[in-house]
This record gives structure tokens, sequence and C-alpha cells, in this order.
């Protein structure tokens, strides 16, 4: 099963590796993934462009207006809690998806920055798509 990332509208969606969260409701677990994915992104430099960020919402939720102020370069993509739930690990998580829209790895609500900043760089060193 695609991920919901797969469809986002952006002009580099077809050449980015995505990181989506996917929060059941944007709790404190929410912050520590946005946090992460931030981190992560920056630390990778030049090829931080070649990342897209979202955040999956269910349905009409609002994330907090905190949160988009804290990271203004989250894509906000809405999709229907069924999806959400659909997800493997289930919906508090953070998830890279390829360019293809394909999971390539999760991590847990509270993930460690390093690790997924390694996970990162290898991928786009081996990323032939984007």
């Amino acid at each position: 099963m695609p991920c919901p990332c797969h469809r986002l509208s952006t002009e580099k969606a077809a050449s980015t590796t995505r990181e989506c969260l996917a929060p059941a409701g944007c709790s404190s677990a929410c912050d520590k993934a946005a946090y992460a994915s931030r981190q992560a992104r920056t630390m990778q430099g030049k090829d931080q462009d070649r990342i897209v960020r979202a955040l999956l919402v269910a349905g009409a939720a609002v994330p907090p207006p905190s949160l988009l102020a804290q990271h203004p370069d989250l894509i906000v993509v809405r999709v229907a809690a069924n999806v959400l739930a659909q997800l493997p690990g289930g919906p508090d998580m953070l998830y890279v998806i390829d360019p293809l829209g394909n999971l390539v790895l999760r991590y847990p609500e509270d993930p460690d920055i390093r690790g997924i900043a390694n996970d990162l760089t290898r991928l786009l060193k081996a990323s032939r798509i984007g």
C-alpha cells in the first residue's frame, strides 16, 4: 500500500524523499517527531532540498498553529482516518517515503535524530530517482 504522502502536490514531489508524520492527534509525540524530522533534514546540508516533510492529519483535524509556526516547511496532507489506521505500526510514527510513494522506513514516537539523519544520508546517496 503506498503511503498517502505520495499524493503531495509540490513541484519537487516527483524527485524527493518524503518524511511523513502521522500523529493520531497532535500531541507531544507529534512535536518530537516534527522536531526530529526537521533536524534530520537540516543535517543533510546541500541535500536537504531533496526532502519534503509532511504532516498527515485525519479528516478536518487542525494541526496546532504553534506547530505550523515552528515548522513553516511542513506540508499538511489531509487523509481519511482509516488510511492512517492502515499504516504499518499505526499512526504515531515517523515515516520515510521514497519518490515513488513506497514506505521505506518508519521510526517510533521518540526517534533518534542521528539515526534518521544517517539513514537519510544513505538513502539520498543511493537514490537514482531523487
